[in-house]
């Protein structure tokens, strides 16, 4: 069984009268442990049908499956209990806490959630991602490297089953870009995750296990 599914996706943006479609029948599978980048160009509907996966929108149609537990199924609440246990979300912003430190960041949504955090996990996650010590710098005060990083770190410390990325390398340098896209990979070799990456960067796009190009909100190569 693929660690992911989706099937005939359709979303479509209401607003001021007006109606926006952004999926059109989408389809998309992944192996366990597989890498795929999603390419295409803005306004394809990568960035919806990534907030769809993560439960983070609900599509107008079709069926969404993680593991054995369906997204579509489920209420609100159930979406966010599922998605902190099961998802690593990871985004072009880092959208960390400007009043809280690294640290504080790091464990806010398991917190709030209130579930218990693996201490020793994120430790080894801090070492192997080069941000044991910005435990007590705030974002601010830390690289765009360092924050994507550390937001990596926090996609994974629930040790989840899928991580998906949205255009998590978009406002880094090529030094820094490489680094993150190196981490998300070790994460694939290390821990066995389901890789979703959505870029414009086609040289990362190449270096994935599997490439598939959206278009008009539809996939075409799946």
């Amino acid at each position: 069984m693929n660690a992911l599914e989706a099937h005939d996706l359709v979303f479509t943006y209401k607003g001021r009268g007006q109606e926006t479609p952004a999926l059109r029948g989408c389809t998309l599978s992944a192996a366990r442990g597989e890498f795929t980048a999603v390419i295409g160009k803005s306004g394809s509907g990568k960035t919806t049908l990534l907030h769809c996966l993560a439960g983070l929108l609900v599509p107008n149609q079709g069926h969404i499956r993680i593991g054995s537990s369906f997204l579509t199924e489920m209420n609100e609440e159930q979406r966010s209990l599922f998605r902190l246990q099961n998802i690593g979300l990871v985004f072009q912003s880092c959208a960390m806490v400007p009043e809280l430190t690294i640290g504080e960041n790091l464990r806010l949504p398991f917190e709030a959630a209130g579930l218990k955090l693996d201490e020793e996990r994120l430790a080894e996650l801090k070492n192997r991602l080069d941000i044991a010590d910005l435990e007590d710098r705030y974002p601010q005060e830390c690289s765009g490297g360092q924050l994507q990083r550390a937001a990596i770190a926090r996609a994974l410390a629930g040790n989840p089953q899928v991580i998906l990325a949205d255009e998590p390398t978009g406002n880094l340098d090529q030094e820094n870009t490489l680094t993150v896209f190196s981490m998300l990979k070790e994460c694939q070799r290390e821990y066995g995750q389901t890789v979703i990456l959505v870029t414009h960067d086609l040289m990362l796009a190449k270096q994935a296990d599997r490439m598939v190009m959206m278009e008009d909100g539809r996939i075409l190569d799946s």
